[in-house]
């Protein structure tokens, strides 16, 4: 009897052997934007993601739960390994990307896409294949209504029904509601439309060179609207206020980070500093701090699950609850919905003053007042 306890015993503890060199490593597919008009925000994002995985790889003199050891300890010191792919801003590479990384990669888990209609087409692939996707960048609100059972989200999202909802509670009317194609080549038409409508405010949803050409446009037809209210996207490009120069002055946008927030975030500029290594030098930004926060959650549900599994990580995901302290954005926490969707999600408006962004609101965490009206072309041009 001994010697058959003995046995199984080894046995065992081969057994465990073998599974923790299994899982000396936690494959994750990235899919961003590294190529197009958009490459500088899918390479910013990159730097993120690799920022996160060098903190749970390397640790590091951080408050995080994560920074304590060197790989995950639920999974025995796994490291973290990054595929990273450029999706190329379309949909239909995306997906065949993320199925590329599914059944040739063989990655866990997936976290992009920035455009919302990649984010689709990518989640949709691997809820086929049953492989967790997070999301830390894409604000299409239908993308957690569609009953998925493996796509989460971290950031807030866009609701312009929910703008003109608070619009008619408030007593203000809504003069137009205009749609374009995305990355047009012109926008005289809609410009026109809206210097006619004459609104004291402009509530523009559009990427980055959209951005561009609408603003271009609305200087060169002279249109002055007293505050542009954005919905972040090409608003917070890392290269919105260098390419627009004078002419973004007083643009409010909103977004889930600023750099101002140092002071009351102690976080920030440890992180900084680290994605410093991984950016040549650049700053973090919106896009890239959600990204990192996406990132950091995903990697605490892998390791609270222990394990690769798929399912076991889609159900430790669903268990999230981080608290604002482990955070580097203004989040009240992670912790997320049935739709999958974060419920402790919380934004800032940042207006471009002087050249750079300055958190106007929540009046609490703001750095300095609200910039009214814009000023016009004309005296931007004298600045």
């Amino acid at each position: 009897m001994r010697f058959r306890i003995v046995t199984l015993a080894c046995v065992a503890m081969l057994s465990a052997a073998a599974s923790a060199q299994a899982q000396q490593e936690v494959k994750i597919g990235v899919l961003d934007p590294l190529s197009g008009p958009t490459a500088q925000i899918g390479i910013d994002a990159v730097a993120a993601i690799k920022t996160a995985a060098e903190i749970v790889n390397e640790g590091a003199d951080l408050p995080l739960t994560l920074a304590r050891n060197k790989g995950l300890p639920g999974l025995g010191g796994a490291k973290v390994t990054l595929v990273v792919v450029d999706h190329q801003g379309k949909p239909e590479v995306g997906q065949s990307e993320t199925e590329r990384l599914i059944t040739q990669e063989k990655v866990q888990a997936l976290i992009g896409a920035y455009f919302s209609s990649v984010t689709a087409a990518a989640s949709q692939a691997a809820e086929r294949a049953g492989v967790p996707f997070i999301n830390g960048d894409s604000t299409q609100p239908a993308l957690t209504q569609r009953g998925l059972k493996y796509f989460f989200r971290t950031t807030p999202t866009d609701r312009a029904k929910v703008q003109e909802r608070l619009a008619a509670e408030r007593g203000f009317r809504v003069l137009e509601k205009i749609a374009y194609k995305a990355q047009t080549t012109s926008l005289t038409a809609e410009v026109q439309r809206l210097k006619a409508a004459n609104a004291d405010v402009l509530m523009p949803s559009s990427y980055t060179s959209d951005t561009f050409l609408l603003l271009r446009t609305a200087k060169d037809l002279d249109y002055n609207p007293k505050l542009i209210v954005a919905q972040n996207a090409g608003f917070t490009d890392p290269t919105f206020i260098s390419t627009m120069g004078k002419d973004a002055e007083g643009a409010i946008t909103r977004s889930p980070y600023n750099a101002d927030l140092e002071s009351r975030i102690p976080l920030l500029p440890k992180i900084n500093a680290i994605f410093k290594k991984h950016s040549n030098g650049r700053d973090l930004s919106d896009v890239p701090a959600r990204n990192f926060t996406a990132a950091m959650t995903l990697f605490d549900a892998i390791n609270r699950a222990g394990s690769t599994d798929p399912e076991k990580i889609r159900t430790a995901l669903a268990a999230t609850n981080i608290p604002p302290d482990q955070l580097i954005v203004p989040y009240r926490g992670v912790r997320f919905a049935t739709t999958g969707q974060n419920e402790l999600v919380r934004a800032i408006l940042m207006q471009v003053q002087k050249g750079k962004y300055c958190t106007i609101y929540p009046f609490e965490l703001a750095s300095c007042q609200v910039l009214y009206p814009t000023p016009t072309w004309a005296e931007k041009a004298k600045l």
